[in-house]
């Protein structure tokens, strides 16, 4: 199978990434931190250094910031549920990720309230509508870094310069910006991040991050811990609860130090390559329509369109059956992103390109698509 569909989980991973997995389960696969034999302690040591690659790649001071999850929306309720209190307001972009608004939907029940600014049909925000939405009891702004429908490069290091300005919380999703942007916490002021492990960065399902700054004060998760007890564990500790998924983690280091080592530059590049041979490839076709900024300067990785007169599920399921070609219809769980570029009534196709998709692929899909829009 042709796969184009990495912004739902990406495929293959480095080899590296399978190897680290399987040794970890066949070699020493014990419980980390419940135990203190020779097994365990060594599983714990892969988990810090697993923090310090993580720490490497988004230029995070202190490895003992980088808290694991086991994805990006538990990441993001750990900080909505640590951070906001009733009173206090959020302003986020009509271009995220559910996992992003939904709890938000939930606490307004509990006095929090937030605004959603709208961006432009081509997935884009525009910077003064943000400020104009910002008030008073304003604490936090979260916004995605790549919107998972169109690719549109958000202004990541605009939107921090403006909440340090004005002393608020700056929360990224960098669920499909890991590992392609050349993302720093420091120099973009960014007090909270988050990213999914499976995606961009190249790791197992059941893996995620969450970066908290020395200026986020995020109540810890949990539950009700004398103040003298929470203050004596390591700051990660804090907010991860059970057991970690070990083997998914320390192929998560992996996949970092893969990217580490190819450069995000690098991958970001051939994404790009690959995004401007798509939309040049099938601007003009009859019937085809696409949705975006259509600029690999603007967009990366991702390509949302529709065929006249079919329905996406139809269009996807054709290129599976007859062309062996894998991408995602529907709504992308993203309900509101639809709505601001026009596909709020069925969704769109949408093809996810990765670093080990190639021209030939591409030029695959234009030709399966050109004939699916003859048909």
């Amino acid at each position: 199978m042709i796969y184009f569909d990495n912004a739902s989980t990406s495929f293959p991973k480095p080899e590296c990434v399978y190897k680290a997995i399987n040794g970890c389960m066949t070699q020493y696969g014990a419980n980390p931190g419940r135990s203190w034999h020779m097994m365990a302690r060594q599983i714990n040591q892969k988990l810090f250094e697993t923090r310090q690659s993580i720490a490497r790649l988004f230029s995070i001071d202190d490895p003992y910031r980088v808290v694991f999850s086991f994805n990006a929306t538990e990441a993001i309720k750990i900080i909505y549920g640590g951070l906001l209190q009733t009173g206090d307001h959020v302003v986020v972009t009509s271009m995220e990720h559910k996992a992003m608004l939904r709890p938000l939907q939930e606490m307004e029940r509990s006095g929090v309230s937030y605004t959603t600014v709208k961006c432009t049909r081509t997935g884009e925000l525009d910077i003064d509508e943000l400020r104009d939405a910002i008030k008073r009891n304003t604490k936090l702004i979260g916004m995605t870094g790549i919107s998972n429908v169109t690719g549109t490069v958000m202004p990541i290091k605009e939107v921090g310069r403006i909440c340090r300005e004005k002393g608020i919380q700056f929360m990224v999703d960098a669920s499909q910006a890991a590992g392609v942007l050349d993302i720093d916490v420091q120099a973009m002021n960014i007090d909270l991040l988050v990213a999914s492990g499976h995606k961009s960065l190249y790791g197992m399902q059941g893996t995620g991050v969450l970066y908290v700054s020395p200026q986020a004060k995020i109540r810890p998760y949990v539950g009700r811990v004398p103040e003298e007890e929470i203050n004596s564990w390591l700051f990660y500790e804090r907010y991860e609860i059970g057991t970690l998924n070990a083997p998914g983690l320390v192929g998560l280091k992996a996949g970092v130090d893969f990217i580490l080592s190819e450069t995000p530059e690098k991958i970001r590049m051939h994404e790009q390559i690959l995004t401007r041979r798509l939309i040049e490839g099938l601007q003009g076709i009859e019937r085809i329509v696409l949705y975006g900024p259509l600029s690999e300067k603007k967009q990366v990785g991702i390509l949302s369109l529709n065929i006249k007169e079919k329905t996406p599920q139809e269009v996807a399921e054709l290129l599976d059956k007859r062309y062996k070609i894998g991408v995602r219809p529907g709504l992308h769980c993203a309900t509101y992103a639809h709505e601001t570029i026009g596909t709020g009534d069925m969704g769109s196709v949408r093809f996810s390109m990765g670093y080990f998709n190639t021209i030939e692929e591409v030029d695959l899909a234009i030709f399966a698509l050109r004939n699916i829009a003859k048909s």
